[in-house]
């Protein structure tokens, strides 16, 4: 990813709708699977953790490890307070031992790793028996634009593509569900507009800006209304793809073939 995007990321990851409202999609979805755990408190592994705003929100469910190949990344997110849990690491090559967390947690990252078949193995190999990922990722070809290039997404996803490699890796699949469904027109819209537009002087720039703030209040409330809906049911169709899975008990680690 661009330097400038992780500068972007940090200032604007509080704030801005699109973050909001997939973490809180994110958090009320893991609500659920901790309700079903009786509260106990999970050890929790952030892949790719970019400038830590999840890291530091996950750190109420358990204990956290958050790891990223950026060093820049790394160092946002040590800005906010996460030196103790923050390394860097890739997620080709996780430094944990085998069924190591109970959860992990990766946001918007396999989408950028060209090796993505070997992170879903370390993913299956670090993960307990019975415990759970969850994933959120870019969806469908066809809002490819600048922003892609920008903060480098490799490739877009499908329910039925990814459902495929989450089971040829060994995990069995507990939700799978569009996101940023309500207002897809809208961010349909600017992204295809957007991606018939030369790049900038400095190169492809992501749609990660502040609106002025009544329109991004407005923006969050729909997507907080959105994350309600997801905890219930899954959605059709929308700009991103959230998949929890689950490690069977019983399943050992296997190198994917």
């Amino acid at each position: 990813m661009q330097a400038r995007e992780y500068e972007i990321m940090y200032q604007v990851e509080n704030e801005h709708w699109w973050y909001v409202g997939i973490h809180d999609i994110i958090f009320s979805t893991l609500a659920t699977y901790q309700d079903r755990q009786d509260m106990r408190p999970w050890r929790i592994l952030d892949a790719g953790c970019g400038t830590g705003a999840v890291s530091k929100r996950l750190r109420r469910l358990g204990e956290v490890v958050a790891v990223d190949l950026s060093g820049l990344a790394l160092q946002f997110s040590k800005r906010r307070g996460l030196e103790s849990i923050v390394g860097q690491a890739s997620v080709t090559a996780l430094p944990f031992s085998d069924d190591t967390f109970d959860l992990v947690v990766s946001i918007d990252v396999l989408c950028t790793v060209p090796e993505q078949e070997q992170a879903l193995t370390e993913f299956h190999r670090v993960i307990k028996p019975d415990g759970i990922l969850l994933m959120n990722l870019p969806a469908l070809d066809w809002l490819k634009g600048q922003h892609d290039s920008a903060v480098n997404i490799l490739r877009r996803y499908t329910p039925t593509g990814l459902k495929s490699q989450l089971t040829q890796h060994g995990f069995g699949i507990e939700k799978m569900t569009f996101a940023n469904s309500l207002l897809l027109p809208f961010t349909a819209s600017y992204r295809i507009i957007s991606g018939w537009l030369p790049a900038g002087r400095n190169g492809p720039r992501s749609d990660v800006f502040l609106l002025p703030r009544p329109v991004n209040s407005v923006l969050r409330r729909v997507m907080r209304l959105e994350s309600r809906v997801i905890r219930r049911t899954s959605l059709p169709i929308g700009m991103s793809l959230l998949a929890v899975a689950r490690k069977p008990v019983g399943e050992g680690n296997r190198s994917h073939r």
